[in-house]
C-alpha cells in the first residue's frame, strides 16, 4: 500500500520556485512549523500553509509512505509425539512504514491530543482549521 497526498512548500527557497509573475518572496514567512506561509499571518485563522506544486504549475501529489516491507520470511514447523501434535510459525518482516488510521481519525473529528493548543504562546497556537489541513491524508 503506497500512500500519497498533497504536500506543502517548506523553505522560501521551494516558494521562489513557484512564485506567481508579480508576487515577492518576501510576501512569505516560514512559520513555527517549518511551512511557509503568506507573512503576518501566523497565530491567526488565516495562517494557511502554502501547497507544493510540480513543473507543470499543479499541485504536487507525492508519496509520504509505503506500506509493503522491503523483504520478509518465514518458518513454519509441524511436530507430533503420541497422538499429540504442535504447529509453530515464526514469520518476520523488515521494512514498511506503518499508517495510523486511528490517528488520522481523530485528527479529522477535531480530537487528537496533537491538536491541543493549550499551554503553547499565544503566537504559536495554531488554528482548528489549520491543524486539520495540515494532519490529514
Amino acid at each position: 500500500m503506497v500512500l500519497s497526498m498533497d504536500t506543502w512548500v517548506t523553505s522560501l527557497d521551494q516558494m521562489s520556485a513557484q512564485l506567481a509573475e508579480g508576487d515577492d518572496i518576501a510576501n512569505y514567512a516560514v512559520n513555527s512549523d517549518g511551512f511557509v506561509i503568506e507573512d503576518g499571518t501566523e497565530g491567526t485563522p488565516t495562517e494557511k500553509p502554502i501547497k507544493l506544486r510540480d513543473a507543470n504549475g499543479d499541485f504536487a501529489f507525492v508519496e509520504i509512505g509505503n506500506g509493503r516491507p522491503d523483504w520478509t520470511a518465514g518458518i513454519s514447523n509441524t511436530v507430533s509425539y503420541k497422538g499429540l501434535s504442535a504447529y509453530v510459525l515464526v514469520d518476520i518482516k523488515s521494512g514498511g512504514d506503518v499508517y495510523n488510521r486511528k490517528s488520522q481519525w481523530l485528527t479529522r473529528d477535531s480530537r487528537n491530543g496533537i491538536m491541543d493548543q493549550t499551554g503553547k504562546p499565544e503566537a504559536e497556537k495554531k488554528s482548528i482549521w489549520l491543524l486539520s489541513r495540515l494532519l490529514r491524508c
